[in-house]
Formats: structure tokens, C-alpha cells, sequence
């Protein structure tokens, strides 16, 4: 098939479907990441769809129904094996390799996100900032590719991610670390490119945890799985260094998988306060604050999101150049 065949099918199985995956486009169609990235632009230029976050494609348009005409009856002519093999799959949605329901694993995760992100969507136009979003997840993703780690989810511009799931190796946790390291190295690389060109520069934070947990391919529910395993972990060994995190992580997952999951997401962020004030953890007390002072944003309530994170901010009087601090006050300045 040639480029436009491709996107032919492509604009068929998203009416159909309403939603595709890039790794599924790629899996479907045996192209790799430069052909996507061509494939994304001339869809999204001439036809009605959007980009999901970087995870795929969802159809805006009408379904558009095949008109019936009276006619005599065509023959069909034979083709080539190879094509109706093309046709046939194109027309079956896409699979994913079958994994066990759920296994035991010992797992390590990882997220990391960019900081002040708000603000620099406001420094540079709409283009612009999606092109800087997409060089950082490109850089990240080189990064988790050469220690053999798994983007598990998008959040927005944050990553969530898996040593040790799918592919399990002996040193899963040291992989993690290195991971994180790594991208760090490589956001300096990036930031000199990007200052040159942009005049900007990427903070990034980096936040790590490890544990035996239970996982398995059961939808949309695996990672919140994981998380919640892995706070079953926590209670079950005592290592609570990481407890508030991990709440204030499964109310950003919450969010992500629907937005009327507000009340819930809510609860664990207010449990992960609760948490690093009882810890004295000041600063797992200021991120989930601030995830919970974004979602009041949210929903108008402005005078209590800057009434709490403001609390919290001021207690630090040193340090306000660091990526948590910047992001804090980025939001405490768009309430005031």
C-alpha cells in the first residue's frame, strides 16, 4: 500500500472505532515512528480528528455511511493474495499480544513530569509548545528504550513508568534509577538546543518507587492496579517514605481516566496531605497540594486553592528554584 492506501484505512477504522492508538496504527500497519509522525500530520491537517496526549488518534467527524445506489451487479476482480490479506487486516481491529491475567512481579515505577508547564504554554504559542512537549517525551522515551523500561501511561506531560512490567529483568530496580538519571542527562542535552532556539529551558522532577506487586493486562485498570497493590505494600512492609506520592499518583491516574472522577481523586489527594503532614514531609505535602490546588482551579474554586497552597509554600524559605516550588508558585501566581 502506498502512503494515501494507508490513510484511506486509517480514516476507516477511527469512523469505525472513534479512537486508535499509535502503537496499534504501528503494530496494524508495520510502519515505525517517522512514518506515524507523517501519517498524524496529514490526518490531523485534512481530517476531523485530534492527538489524545501523544497516545493516539480520536475521530471528531460524522460516521460517513456508504451510499446505496441500484445497479447491475460487478464482479468482483481477484486480486493479489497479498492485497486481500492487506484488506482483511486492515479491517480487524487491532490486537495486543496476549499476556497472562495477572502474575506477581517485582516492579519499580517511575514517573516524571515537567515542571511549570502551565506557564510555558502561556510563554509560547499553541505550536510551539506542542513541538517542545514532543521533544521532551521523544528525549525521555529514548532514554527508557535503551534500559528496556515501559511508558505505562501519558499524563498530560508527565510519564508514567514500568520496570519490571512487561519484560522483567534481574536488575529491574537499578534499571528505574537509571532511567531517571538518564533523563536528567538527556534534558541538559535538550535544554542547550532549546535555548539556542527558543530561549527556553525544561525542569524536570523524577520520582521513584519499588515492590513486589500483582499486574496482568485488565484494561484501563492495570496501573491503578499496580499503585494500589503497591500501597498494600507499603502497609504490609512499613516503608512509607513514598505513601503520600503514590495517593497523590493514583488521584492524578483517576483524573486521567475520566474527569468525573473528580470526588475520589479528591479523597487521595487530601489523604496524601494528611499523610506528609503526619510525616512531616513537607515537601510530598507541596506536590500533593498543588495537585489538589490544580484540580480546584478546575472547578472555580480559586479562593480555596490559594488559600491552601499558599499555606504550604510559604513555609519554605529557601530553595524556591527548585522544580516543585517553581510549579507551586506558577499556580498560586495564575489564582492570585
Amino acid at each position: 500500500m502506498d502512503f494515501y492506501d494507508v490513510v484511506g484505512h486509517v480514516v476507516e477504522l477511527l469512523q469505525r472505532q472513534k479512537r486508535v492508538s499509535y502503537r496499534a496504527l504501528k503494530r496494524q500497519f508495520s510502519i515505525d515512528d517517522d512514518y506515524i509522525e507523517d501519517l498524524k500530520e496529514e490526518l490531523l491537517y485534512a481530517h476531523p480528528v485530534v492527538d489524545d496526549e501523544g497516545r493516539g488518534l480520536i475521530w471528531t467527524g460524522e460516521t460517513e455511511a456508504t451510499p446505496v445506489t441500484p445497479s447491475q451487479p460487478i464482479q468482483p476482480q481477484p486480486q493479489p493474495v497479498v492485497e486481500q490479506a492487506q484488506s482483511i487486516q486492515a479491517t480487524l481491529p487491532p490486537t495486543e499480544p496476549h499476556t497472562p491475567d495477572a502474575e506477581r512481579r517485582q516492579l519499580t515505577i517511575l514517573f516524571t513530569d515537567l515542571v511549570g508547564s502551565t506557564k510555558l504554554s502561556g510563554q509560547l504559542d499553541a505550536e510551539d509548545y506542542r513541538e517542545v512537549v514532543r521533544a521532551y517525551q521523544t528525549t525521555c522515551s529514548e532514554v527508557i528504550e535503551r534500559f528496556d523500561c515501559h511508558i505505562a501511561q501519558t499524563l498530560g506531560d508527565g510519564l508514567l513508568i514500568y520496570s519490571g512490567y512487561p519484560v522483567a529483568h534481574e536488575n529491574d530496580a537499578e534499571r528505574a534509577i537509571r532511567v531517571g538519571l538518564g533523563i536528567l542527562d538527556a534534558i541538559q542535552t535538550l535544554n542547550e538546543r532549546l535555548d539556542q532556539e527558543k530561549g527556553i529551558r525544561l525542569a524536570v522532577r523524577v520520582g521513584i518507587h519499588t515492590g513486589p506487586v500483582v499486574v496482568g493486562e485488565i484494561g484501563a485498570g492495570t496501573r491503578q492496579c499496580v499503585l494500589e497493590t503497591t500501597l498494600a505494600l507499603v502497609d504490609k512492609t512499613g516503608e512509607r517514605y513514598y505513601e503520600a506520592e503514590l495517593h497523590r499518583l493514583k488521584g492524578q491516574l483517576l483524573l486521567q481516566q475520566s474527569p468525573d472522577n473528580h470526588t475520589e481523586a479528591e479523597s487521595c489527594f487530601h489523604q496524601a496531605i494528611s499523610i506528609a503532614q503526619n510525616q512531616s514531609a513537607k515537601s510530598w505535602e507541596l506536590r500533593a497540594a498543588t495537585s489538589l490546588a490544580r484540580l480546584w482551579q478546575s472547578q472555580y474554586k480559586r479562593e480555596e486553592s490559594r488559600e491552601l497552597l499558599s499555606e504550604i509554600y510559604h513555609w519554605f524559605t529557601e530553595g524556591h528554584d527548585t522544580a516543585d516550588l517553581i510549579d507551586a508558585k506558577t499556580l498560586l501566581d495564575e489564582l492570585a
